[in-house]
C-alpha cells in the first residue's frame, strides 16, 4: 500500500511537474515576449528622447532668434528715433538759416535800394556840379573875352 500510496504521489508529483514545467514554459515564453515589448518600448523612448532633445534645441534656437531680432528691432527703433530727432533739428536750422537768409537778403535790398538812390543823387550832384562848372567856364570864358576886348580897347 505505501507503494501504491507512493507511486500515486510519483504520478501525482509528474503530473504537477509536467503542468509546473508547462507553466514555465509559458511563463519562459511571456517573458521574452514582456523583454521585447521593453526593449521596442524603451526604444520608442530613446527616439522620442532625441526628438524631444532636439525639439528643445530648436525652440532654444528660436528663442535665441526672436531675441536677436527683438534686440535688433529696438536697436533700429532707437535709430529710427536718433535719425528723427536729427532730421527734425536738420529741418528747424534750415528754417532759422532761411528766416536769416531771407533777413540778410531784405537788408542787402535795402542796402542796394540806398546806394543806388545815393548813386543817382551823386549822378545828379554831379550833373548839377557839371552844369555849374560848364556856366562858370562860360561865364570865365565870357570875362577873358571881356578882358581881351577890354584890355584890347584900352591900349
Amino acid at each position: 500500500m505505501q507503494i501504491d500510496h507512493l507511486r500515486v504521489q510519483s504520478k501525482d508529483l509528474g503530473q504537477g511537474k509536467a503542468a509546473l514545467t508547462e507553466e514555465v514554459d509559458e511563463l519562459r515564453t511571456q517573458n521574452k515576449q514582456l523583454d521585447q515589448k521593453v526593449f521596442q518600448q524603451e526604444k520608442q523612448i530613446n527616439a522620442l528622447q532625441v526628438r524631444a532633445d532636439a525639439l528643445q534645441q530648436q525652440l532654444a534656437d528660436k528663442e535665441e532668434v526672436s531675441k536677436k531680432t527683438t534686440d535688433l528691432l529696438e536697436s533700429a527703433k532707437l535709430h529710427n528715433e536718433e535719425v528723427d530727432e536729427s532730421l527734425k533739428m536738420y529741418r528747424d536750422n534750415h528754417a532759422r538759416l532761411q528766416q536769416k537768409l531771407e533777413l540778410s537778403i531784405s537788408e542787402i535790398n535795402k542796402i542796394v535800394e540806398e546806394k543806388q538812390l545815393q548813386r543817382e543823387e551823386a549822378l545828379l550832384e554831379l550833373k548839377s556840379t557839371k552844369g555849374d562848372i560848364r556856366k562858370r567856364e562860360e561865364h570865365i570864358a565870357t570875362l577873358k573875352v571881356r578882358n581881351d576886348q577890354g584890355i584890347l580897347c584900352c591900349r
